[in-house]
């Protein structure tokens, strides 16, 4: 069998002929879970909280490949369900985006799209683009069109659920804003990719703290580099896409998802404040969870507004100490004392308590994340 992956060599013969190799970068987008979620005040017409976010690596995440090719051809006869598009990038004006993957979406919901043009906007009015950046480019438009042009491809594969409460797109736009950053040589801090992120959604600044450990580019925990001849494109992808896991990468170096290999991680956990704007990461033993998925999609909309219908009748909120490692939060409070969306995702979804029921049979205590629909619970 022909090997697919190879090591970047160190002998000068194949130096000259590594230019000739395709870079794959390969990440797990793994979920979160909220341990606690209590809703505060409004603000703007916008419910405040204050929550408890753990990342959670288990079995469940999605897989996300980074590649750059000159040609799309191959790879369109075999993968129909993709975004292609193409904007003028201030700093990379020869890139076009491929986006692959079976979304549920158009192009302009999808939240890797976002994350690449509200980048593409902050280079055009970000201070950081210089009058001398600016004159180089302007001085090259009109050889733009005899440059190599080159796909940025984004190969996405979905595992987990939409409406699960578990902010896999979340995790996927914040992966990509980092990514972006990096090989678009955009290199905004930190400061202004939270900036950004807030922009994009709620859950994605918490997901970007994290990714990143509070730097400007993906932490190397999450993510893998591996080499490939621009021929073994498609066996890649194959791989890939029709594989269980993208596992044969560890057959290159020690697996870098090993639990064993946490300690290189300063914190998992945080607590999130205002809209999801507010991080703070917070440093506890990593948990060992398990989600629970089902069928059911909620509605995050509906729910808050059923929240907001419960209230009205005086339901009673239990105070939750954020202070707290989020082990001994979830043996001291139940699931309705920890997460104030639980009743009111229960009075649209009746059949959620069914499920509550069952998993709390077999497993025992069962939390629940965010506005659902997914349960979790400790691995003893």
């Amino acid at each position: 069998m022909q090997r697919i992956f190879l090591k970047k060599s160190r002998t000068k013969k194949d130096r000259l002929c590594w230019c000739e190799m395709t870079e794959f970068l390969y990440t797990k987008a793994y979920p979160k879970v909220n341990v606690a979620l209590k809703i505060c005040e409004r603000k703007k017409k916008l419910h405040t909280i204050s929550s408890r976010f753990v990342l959670a690596m288990g079995n469940l995440y999605d897989e996300i490949l980074f590649f750059k090719t000159q040609t799309l051809s191959s790879i369109n006869s075999h993968y129909h369900t993709s975004f292609i598009f193409e904007e003028y990038c201030a700093i990379n004006p020869h890139y076009k985006i491929c986006i692959l993957g079976n979304f549920n979406c158009n192009l302009e919901s999808n939240l890797i799209y976002k994350a690449y043009v509200i980048l593409h906007k902050q280079s055009l009015h970000s201070s950081t683009l210089s009058s001398q950046k600016t004159d180089a480019i302007k001085s090259l438009s009109p050889h733009i069109n005899t440059i190599q042009q080159q796909y940025i491809v984004i190969a996405v594969k979905k595992s987990i659920p939409i409406g699960g409460g578990l902010g896999g797109g979340s995790a996927n736009a914040a992966i990509s804003l980092l990514v972006f950053n990096e090989i678009l040589r955009f290199h905004y801090s930190i400061e202004t990719l939270l900036i950004l992120a807030r922009e994009l959604g709620s859950d994605i600044p918490f997901f970007v703290v994290i990714y990143s450990q509070k730097k400007a580019k993906l932490h190397s925990f999450f993510c893998y580099s591996c080499y490939t001849r621009p021929d073994l494109l498609l066996q890649v992808l194959e791989l890939f896409y029709h594989t269980d896991s993208f596992n044969n990468i560890k057959n290159i170096e020690k697996n870098r998802y090993d639990m064993n290999a946490l300690f290189r991680l300063s914190f998992v956990s945080a607590n999130i404040f205002g809209i999801g704007d507010i991080v703070k990461p917070f440093v506890e033993n990593i948990l060992p969870l398990q989600i629970h998925c089902n069928n059911i999609s909620c509605d995050t909309a509906k729910v808050y507004a059923e929240y907001d219908n419960l209230q009205q009748i005086n339901y009673h909120k239990i105070p939750i100490d954020f202070t707290l490692d989020s082990k001994t939060l979830l043996s001291l409070y139940n699931i309705e004392q920890l997460n104030d969306l639980y009743n009111a995702a229960c009075k649209i979804y009746p059949n959620l308590v069914q499920i509550y029921k069952e998993l709390a049979n077999q497993y025992g205590n069962i939390y629940f994340s965010g506005s659902g629909s997914s349960f979790f619970s400790l691995i003893s």
